[in-house]
């Protein structure tokens, strides 16, 4: 699956519905996951055997809104630019 070189987890989707969004030229994209890649540096099994993603490990990031992510639990906000 071509990725990032550096990405420690990546997915493979297929685009299943593309929605437009109101007058704003934005769309809202499904996707089905049918591939994923992910380091083993980032994951461990639990007692009932399924694989777990240690999140503490990943550092997600999570966009909240159009000014503001979620980083190691604290919330960002950036300046959108002009």
């Amino acid at each position: 699956m071509p990725r990032l070189a550096d990405c420690a987890i990546a997915y493979g989707c297929e685009c299943w519905q593309i929605h437009e969004l109101g007058e704003v030229p934005q769309s809202l994209i499904l996707g089905r996951m049918r591939r994923m890649y992910l380091d083993d540096g980032f994951a461990a099994t639990d007692e009932k055997g399924r694989l777990r993603v240690d999140a503490s490990k990943v550092d997600p990031l999570g966009r909240l809104g159009p000014d503001q992510y979620l980083v190691g639990g604290d919330i960002l906000r950036l300046e959108r630019p002009k």
